[in-house]
């Protein structure tokens, strides 16, 4: 691991260091041992290293006939030695095809991949295991196979045989994926190996795709290399996609691969798909975000074609009609068909504002044949299915929005699809079962988060409610946004839905319900259609809300017992309110006059001494009362 991370510093900040003698003498024989005799990971790394550090070939020439005298059955160190030459064929092409003919053809093919051994070598039956406990014969096929693809990605596009070795090494992969891994079909290989096999044949066809090789691939290759995303291994799958994932995020793979996505919608376990929806959400954000900046750059309006997601559906009714399980008779593959469908529509319809658009990219694939047999009336009904299965998905669960034709003109891609001629009939025959339902409402795993709770009332289409979880989806860009030059017909603004917390034993108001009428709210509770009612949910009281009823209650006890010890005043008659300004008057006067009539009390005689007040012995407690309430009120 030392040596390795070595490696990688001299890769990433080694410059020419011819100059120093001294130092470039001692480091090229220390590469040189560890290309021929390393482990293949530091044979790999020291190839790298010497192409960074040095810029006269004249040492990889001798390495090179190093590594030709090396390639014998027998040799302990062959596995480092085919490594070492992936990495020139790479780096070194010129040197390489000196020899090309005497290391592929006759010993990579005729000596390794095409030759196995007399003798089953089967270790264990498990589908995936450790790099460790695979077979030595099949990690020469596997460093056998990424020289082939390294030797076509480093050969001059200039010249003219680039095409037919490119064709002949796309011919060799595309067989190691139909033959499950084993080439030569004797079962000598275990699963385990036969799954290593699939998965480097499958990243082969993804490299030579980013590297230029992909107007190489047909579309029967490209479908049987979308099929590896339904492996029987999960570790192939998951390997697979990942590496699908980089290379339509960098945008090193052409439009057509995010279409390998939607057969991941048959996955079973759900961390997985989780994470395959996060990378298909990642992607489709990524290419909006790059084609608004741009069309910012270019006024061109045909980059739409390469760079947005909405152009791959085509791609998707090809891979999906050509599928060897579909047919358009059976409702549980149509259910299938339909979750892949699903899978691709929900992150690339997340703000319903391309509804028309899509309607009208199905529409007019309807109105097209199969490219490579437009006679074959099956493959064409199978195309007509997949598009009414797909509208069918979009009227379910898009809103009610305004039905109007897309304005703009839809693009489909040659290889795919052709016109059916002007003189032939509009296509608008449905090609599903008649008693087929895309999203049914009893039993379906859906049916609570989508349908309507009852089934009298008309369904209300709505945005779906599941949403997937990941930071790119949050502030995703709509479709809209990125095609401001074409004028859609806008969706209806919709109200925020907000949730009701029953609270006990005081309903708590929630923001914009009425103050007075909290019976009535602006929205409604959408029910499981399997339940009856929505329960309530009941919040526990927090501890900060514990204690201060806690303190509120010694509060009123003690207000209590002070008033147990208070003597009860006797309360007056009761009397009629009188304005601030009589009473002011009355209060001037001496007292203020009594309500009834019936009952007078004697006048109190006042000394000049007392300023108008009266006398400490002969004063009258009514008196005192009412100035008290007059101060009060002043």
């Amino acid at each position: 691991q030392i040596v390795q991370d070595c490696l990688h510093t001299l890769i990433n900040i080694g410059k020419p260091i011819d100059k120093f003698s001294s130092i470039a003498g001692c480091l090229q024989q220390i590469l040189h041992q560890l290309a021929m005799k390393g482990s293949p990971k530091i044979a790999k790394y020291s190839m790298k290293c010497i192409n960074t550090v040095y810029s006269e070939t004249s040492t990889v020439e001798r390495l090179f006939n190093g590594f030709i005298s090396g390639l014998q059955l027998d040799n302990p160190q062959l596995h480092t030695i085919l490594v070492s030459l992936s990495q020139v064929a790479r780096l070194y092409p010129d040197i390489f095809n000196t020899q090309y003919k005497k290391i592929i053809y006759k010993f990579i093919v005729d000596e390794i991949l095409v030759l196995d051994k007399n003798e089953p070598d089967i270790t264990n039956d498990e589908l995936w295991c450790s790099w460790d406990e695979v077979s030595e014969h099949t990690k020469l096929k596997i460093a056998g196979i990424k020289i082939l693809v390294s030797w076509v990605i480093g050969y001059s596009p200039k010249k003219r045989d680039r095409m037919s070795h490119c064709r002949s090494v796309l011919t060799l992969l595309v067989e190691i994926l139909n033959s499950d891994g084993d080439l030569q079909q004797k079962g000598h290989i275990s699963l385990s190996d036969q799954s290593y096999m699939r998965l480097t044949a499958a990243s082969g066809l993804l490299k030579l795709s980013r590297y230029g090789c992909s107007d190489y691939i047909t579309m029967d290759q490209f479908q049987l290399l979308s099929t590896t995303a339904q492996d029987q291994c999960d570790e192939v799958r998951e390997i697979f996609l990942t590496k699908l994932h980089h290379g339509v995020r960098h945008l090193s793979l052409p439009l057509k691969y995010i279409a390998i996505f939607c057969l991941a919608g048959v996955e079973i376990e759900k961390e997985a798909k989780t994470r395959i929806r996060t990378m298909l959400s990642s992607n489709i954000q990524c290419r909006r975000e790059y084609y608004k900046k741009q069309s910012q750059l270019t006024t061109s309006s045909d980059t739409s074609v390469h760079l947005l997601p909405e152009y791959s559906l085509p791609y998707i009714v090809y891979l999906l009609s050509h599928h060897k399980s579909f047919t358009r008779t059976n409702t549980k593959i149509l259910n299938i068909f339909r979750d892949c469908l699903w899978f691709f529509l929900e992150p690339l319809i997340l703000k319903c504002d391309n509804y028309e658009f899509l309607r009208k990219m199905f529409e007019t694939i309807k109105q097209t044949v199969d490219a490579e047999e437009p006679n074959n009336m099956e493959i064409n009904k199978n195309i007509y299915a997949v598009c009414d299965l797909a509208m069918g998905i979009l009227t379910d669960k898009i809103s009610s929005v305004s039905l109007g034709d897309f304005p703009g003109k839809v693009v489909l891609p040659k290889v795919l699809f052709k016109s059916r001629g002007k003189e032939a009939t509009p296509n608008d025959v449905k090609y599903l079962p008649p008693d087929y339902v895309i999203f049914p409402e009893k039993g379906s795993k859906n049916e609570a988060v989508f349908k309507s709770p009852s089934s009298g009332t008309p369904k209300k289409r709505g945005r779906p409610s599941k949403k997937i979880k990941s930071d790119s989806m949050n502030d995703s860009i709509s479709f809209n946004e990125i095609t401001s030059d074409i004028e859609l017909t806008p969706s209806p603004v919709k109200r925020k839905r907000t949730t009701a917390n029953v609270t006990s034993p005081v309903t708590r108001k929630t923001k914009g319900s009425p103050k007075k009428k909290q019976t009535k709210l602006p929205f409604r509770i959408k029910q499981s259609p399997m339940t009856t009612s929505t329960p309530a949910v009941v919040q526990k009281p927090s501890k900060k809300n514990a204690k201060r009823k806690v303190l509120q209650e010694e509060r009123n006890n003690e207000e209590d017992d002070a008033k147990q010890k208070m003597p009860v005043p006797v309360r007056s008659s009761p009397r009629k309110r009188r304005g601030i300004q009589q009473i002011i008057l009355e209060a001037d006067s001496g007292g203020l006059e009594e309500e009834s009539t019936s009952t007078k009390k004697p006048k109190v005689e006042t000394d000049s001494s007392t300023n108008g007040h009266p006398q400490s012995d002969t004063f009258s407690g009514d008196s005192i009362k009412n100035r008290r309430r007059v101060r009060k009120r002043r």
